[in-house]
């Protein structure tokens, strides 16, 4: 406990616990518009249930505000990067230029492979393989992959920490307070 007769008369203490939203992570989701279904799922659920910021070029970016300019932004302030790797990236204009972007900036990366495996620079790094979750059960467990594949990072893990207790702050009913519970459980 800070004792407030330690205190210098120019010091005070401003930390409101209302205000604190605690450190959070970002994700930037590099894909071809083709699969913008994954990517938006994926998206969710990092987003509801983990408490991930998490930028889609798609989804994001509002109108009239320069697609390159803002990718860039994003790609300067994330912390990982999740690269879906498939037939139709590999023939976007945008991902293997993001990807390149995101290796020279030293970002954690994480490719999940659908139907295409990673090659180039990120040859080298063991894809998350997708399976096509059939409901929301299993879009969960998938997330949940990818969200134990960022807390490896010891970088990262009080960052989630923080980002799950917002999620559980955020949630809405029961069964997913549960979940989100189990989670804080398990990083103790």
């Amino acid at each position: 406990m800070i004792n407030k007769d330690t205190l210098r008369e120019d010091e005070s203490i401003a930390f409101d616990p209302s205000t604190y939203l605690g450190k959070s992570l970002r994700i930037f989701i590099s894909h071809s518009s083709k699969d913008k279904y994954i990517a938006s799922n994926i998206k969710r659920f990092l987003e509801i249930y983990f408490g991930l910021e998490v930028f889609v070029a798609h989804e994001d970016i509002e109108a009239a505000t320069s697609w390159p300019a803002e990718i860039l932004t994003q790609l300067k302030s994330t912390d990982v990067f999740l690269l879906l790797v498939s037939k139709n990236s590999a023939e976007s204009d945008f991902t293997d230029q993001e990807t390149g972007y995101a290796l020279a900036l030293n970002k954690p990366i994480i490719p999940i492979k659908i139907d295409k495996t990673p090659y180039g620079f990120i040859s080298d790094i063991q894809a998350l393989r997708y399976d096509e979750p059939e409901n929301g059960y299993k879009w969960y467990d998938y997330c949940k992959l990818i969200r134990d594949l960022i807390a490896k990072n010891k970088e990262l893990n009080e960052s989630l920490k923080d980002c799950l207790i917002r999620a559980f702050e955020n949630s809405s009913n029961f069964a997913m307070s549960r979940k989100i519970s189990s989670l804080l459980i398990e990083e103790e």
